[in-house]
Parts: C-alpha cells; sequence; structure tokens
C-alpha cells in the first residue's frame, strides 16, 4: 500500500535503525564532510544540508544524508535492501498515519510505502524509498556507492520582485 502526502505538519517520525544479518551491500567510499543548512524551525519528516560532493541533498531530522537504492522499486513493492543491507542501510521509518512534513522551499513530495518486510512504513521522496547510512555522522555522505546514491533536494527559488 502506498501513501503519498504534500507537505504538511509533522504529526510524528520515528526513525527506527534495523540492525539485521550481516552486511551485504556495496562498499560505500570514504566519508565526505557536508556543512548542514540551516536548521528547520519546526519538526520536519526530512531536512535539506548542501554537500562538497553531492550539492544540495535531503537528511533525516538529525541531518544523516538520506540514500535511495537503483535497485529498489517501491511502487512495485520491491525494495533491493533486505536482511543483510539492512544493517548497512536504515529505512527512515515513520508511524503509520504520520502527516509528513518538507522545509519550506523544497520542491518534492513526501510519502510512505509500507515494506513488505514486516519493518513498518518507509519515507518516500518523490516515490523513491530513502534509507541512511549506518556509517555517516551528520552531514557525511559515507553511503555512496556505485548503486546507493544521496538524494537530491530541489528547492524553489525566490521569483523576481516587482519594481516601479
Amino acid at each position: 500500500m502506498r501513501r503519498t502526502t504534500a507537505a504538511a505538519p509533522l504529526v510524528a517520525a520515528a526513525i527506527v535503525p534495523l540492525l539485521v544479518g550481516a552486511a551485504a551491500c556495496d562498499t560505500p567510499d570514504a566519508p565526505r564532510a557536508a556543512a548542514p543548512a540551516a536548521a528547520p524551525s519546526g519538526p520536519y519528516t526530512v531536512g535539506v544540508i548542501d554537500t562538497d560532493n553531492q550539492g544540495r541533498v535531503f537528511t533525516d531530522p538529525n541531518f544523516l544524508v538520506l540514500y535511495h537504492d537503483d535497485g529498489d522499486n517501491p511502487a512495485a513493492g520491491r525494495f533491493a535492501c533486505t536482511v543483510a543491507c539492512l544493517k548497512l542501510y536504515h529505512p527512515l521509518l515513520v508511524q503509520p498515519g504520520a502527516t509528513l512534513r518538507m522545509p519550506p522551499g523544497v520542491l518534492g513530495t513526501l510519502g510512505s510505502v509500507v515494506r513488505p518486510d514486516g519493518f513498518g512504513d518507509q519515507v518516500t521522496v518523490d516515490g523513491v524509498a530513502v534509507y541512511t547510512f549506518s556509517g555517516d555522522q551528520p552531514g557525511l555522505t559515507g553511503g555512496l556507492t556505485a548503486s546507493w546514491h544521496a538524494v537530491p533536494a530541489p528547492v524553489r527559488l525566490p521569483g523576481p520582485s516587482g519594481s516601479g
């Protein structure tokens, strides 16, 4: 079952790290530091930071970079990161029925999809299931591999101001 909502107030977002099995995902590149963008002024499901090597990307509320796997297709119920992979990459989970909230000025649609493995509702950004990397600290992009990518965060640029 897929749930989608435009940016709206956050009711409850629980980030649940999953430690299951042994690692079986690609070996990530060395971590790269990033500077967090301005801290959100309220409780958001996702945040945004500017990185040196990936540009502006989505984060979880603790500024851990969000990643997606090329093999995932949540709309079809296919999740490439299961069992052993979940030791390295943790799905960003929310409580069932939670209202999802995007920071102001950030483009995209937040949603959630029920994982078939029973772990709960996983956050999606524009239909892509998102994960954090267990080796990251806030602002690092250590989870990058050939198939794992940071989720880009496009922003709405202010329009031209009128002049008389």
